[in-house]
């Protein structure tokens, strides 16, 4: 323990004699000799600070720094009825003058001096050493209020408890482990300067691992890097910066950045933790904190476009890792990006069913989430990934957005051709894409740009057809719902009602086989009498690229006249009565071809008497029939109205 008691020695003699400032008293500012502060040990480091009957507490230390500033801290606490003893306006002054007014920095230098700010910091495994070592385990947790880290409801019952169970150099975490202590569970530049004032920079590593909070692959050597690199104030931002720890801002870490230094100081926080290092502005921030509350800041530069509109794999575990499984859903709603229709019950299985790893695939693959690959995602990746081929590959192949023709070289060499920032277009024109609208595009574009940009996000990736805008998508949405606008497109006229091989293979590229039929229906194509098996068999027999003509060989790709007058065909069940084999009013007869043709043009409905008839409900005269049999009479007509 000899080691341990220098370490404390040295730390408590550079705050004491040398106080630097913050940052554990080394290296980036220049010392300054305290003569004498009123209150204070002296620079002996054998002797506690004077145990006191009243308490300052670190909530109204905060809140009278924040309200009168260093310099009217005491006559504020007096005037909330808070006077230590040992504390006066000289001391503090003192304390700013070798420390700075910073908050955290101001509390450390009175509690060295002899006022403890009780609860400015959570006791660190340095400490509990120390007062192991100078007092036993039985004075432990008195030594830790003289020192102002005796957590609210920390007893000494629990320190003990600790030492029997997991003996002294593990108390730190058997007392987070426990709930004693709060569980920080990811990594902040405060706690790193905490760990830096109470165990130096060589044990930055250890104090953090200590803590819980040491990043996945960061050691004492990734840190000595960083502070070579951008000095040890910017730890946190190095880490970000060299992907040791995830650029994205989620409402945790704002709460955190609330927690330790306010609202007013947020934008400030998020910066100095690396959480702008995405390209997000201090300004939108505060734009955003002008409107909305902080827990709404994450949701609001969404909104703005500062932030991507759709949550990520990282996002979702991170939420899940630090907020806990049972708050995922509430986690990703607060950062403005829950998907419509997920719940914590559908996350649950989708995250029992595939894992954490693979949770934005199954958002996917129910339909919580486009498909389709889009600009906005792969920007999303280099946003907060990288820009390079590996980087945006790997991305977009975690979140479930790459067809298995795209590989690492083909995403290299349309960022070689086109950049990163055409990518899902090079990517449609080489055919790993579909090159026609489908619905999942539709859906991609809502969940980016929401309803009012859908027209211009269709056009920017080369799917919006000619006669469609943004006034005839509004009105599909209010007509049919945001998951059905191309089937009202296919309704209006606007896309295929029957099938093409640019559609089989455009839905060959968002899923496996089994969801071509799925994807066709969706888009509002839908032929009445292909299903997936027989979309497989053809696929088998002919390949995909013959998909098409399979099906058209064997009368499947659309309706055909044998179907509308076959027993219970739409002819035949309703049209019969008036125009079959019994009776023809008007001399017409749709049992028989060349009588029904007469009232057809092939390939345009809205020139057919037979369809505008039907369509307005005037046929039958017992009433309308169903859409769904309408439908099947329009693609006839398209299909050329054959004889087949």
């Amino acid at each position: 323990m000899g080691g341990i008691v220098n370490r404390w020695a040295v730390a408590t003699v550079c705050c004491l004699i040398f106080v630097l400032s913050f940052q554990n008293c080394g290296g980036e500012f220049s010392p300054k000799k305290i003569n004498s502060i009123q209150g204070s040990s002296g620079g002996n480091n054998n002797q506690l600070p004077p145990l006191r009957t009243e308490k300052l507490i670190f909530s109204e230390f905060r809140e009278c720094r924040n309200r009168s500033g260093p310099e009217g801290l005491v006559l504020c606490l007096s005037q909330m009825g808070v006077r230590p003893p040992s504390l006066t306006q000289n001391l503090v002054d003192q304390c700013v003058g070798v420390a700075g007014p910073g908050e955290f920095e101001l509390a450390m230098c009175m509690t060295q001096a002899g006022v403890p700010v009780h609860g400015y910091r959570l006791p660190k495994q340095a400490d509990v050493d120390n007062c192991i070592e100078r007092v036993g385990i039985d004075g432990l947790a008195n030594c830790l209020e003289r020192w102002g880290v005796l957590w609210e409801g920390l007893t000494q019952a629990d320190l003990s408890a600790c030492h029997t169970n997991v003996g002294p150099e593990n108390i730190e975490r058997c007392l987070r482990a426990n709930g004693h202590i709060p569980e920080k569970k990811f990594i902040s530049q405060r706690e790193v300067n905490i760990c830096d004032a109470v165990e130096g920079q060589a044990r930055l590593a250890s104090c953090l691992d200590d803590s819980g909070i040491l990043p996945n692959g960061v050691d004492q050597t990734v840190i000595a890097g960083c502070i070579g690199a951008v000095g040890k104030g910017n730890i946190v931002k190095c880490l970000r910066r060299s992907g040791h720890v995830p650029l994205f801002m989620s409402p945790l870490h704002v709460g955190r950045c609330v927690e330790e230094v306010g609202v007013d100081n947020l934008a400030d926080c998020l910066d100095l933790n690396g959480l702008l290092e995405s390209g997000v502005a201090k300004a939108s921030i505060n734009s955003c904190l002008n409107s909305v509350p902080f827990t709404s800041l994450v949701a609001c530069l969404r909104i703005r476009g500062e932030l991507p509109a759709v949550i990520t794999q990282p996002e979702i575990a991170f939420c899940d890792s630090v907020g806990g499984e049972a708050n995922v859903v509430n986690c990703v709603a607060a950062s403005g990006a829950l998907p419509p229709g997920l719940d914590q019950v559908q996350y649950e299985t989708c995250k029992t069913a595939v894992g954490l790893e693979n949770i934005t695939k199954c958002f996917r693959n129910r339909g919580f989430l486009s498909r389709a690959v889009m600009q906005p995602d792969v920007n999303s990746c280099v946003q907060f990934e990288g820009e390079t081929a590996p980087e945006v590959t790997a991305c977009l192949n975690r979140e479930g957005l790459l067809p298995s023709t795209v590989t690492e070289s083909v995403v290299s060499a349309c960022i070689t051709n086109v950049t990163v920032g055409s990518l899902a277009n090079c990517l449609r024109l080489q055919g790993h894409t579909s090159q026609v609208l489908l619905q999942e595009q539709i859906t991609g574009c809502f969940q980016h740009k929401g309803q009012a940009g859908v027209a211009t996000c269709l056009g920017a990736h080369g799917v919006l057809p000619a006669p469609v805008n943004q006034t005839e998508i509004d009105s599909c949405v209010a007509a049919a719902g945001p998951g059905k606008v191309a089937a009202c497109l296919a309704d209006r006229g606007h896309l295929p009602l029957i099938p093409t091989q640019a559609q089989f293979q455009g839905c060959s590229t968002q899923g496996d086989q089994a969801w071509i039929a799925t994807c066709l229906e969706e888009s509002g194509i839908k032929p009445f009498k292909v299903g997936r098996t027989e979309i497989d068999n053809c696929i088998t027999t002919n390949g995909l690229a013959g998909v098409e003509a399979c099906l058209r060989a064997g009368n499947l790709i659309a309706t055909t006249y044998s179907d509308l007058v076959a027993t219970g065909g739409v002819f035949s069940k309703n049209c019969f009565g008036c125009h079959g084999p019994t009776e023809q009013r008007g001399g017409q007869r749709l049992d028989q071809y060349d009588s029904a043709i007469l009232r057809v043009t092939p390939g345009d409905p809205s020139k057919s008497l037979i369809y505008n008839r039907i369509n307005a409900g005037e046929m039958p005269p017992t009433g309308p029939i169903s859409a769904d049999e309408i439908k099947q009479v329009k693609i006839w007509i398209l299909d050329g109205a054959q004889n087949n």
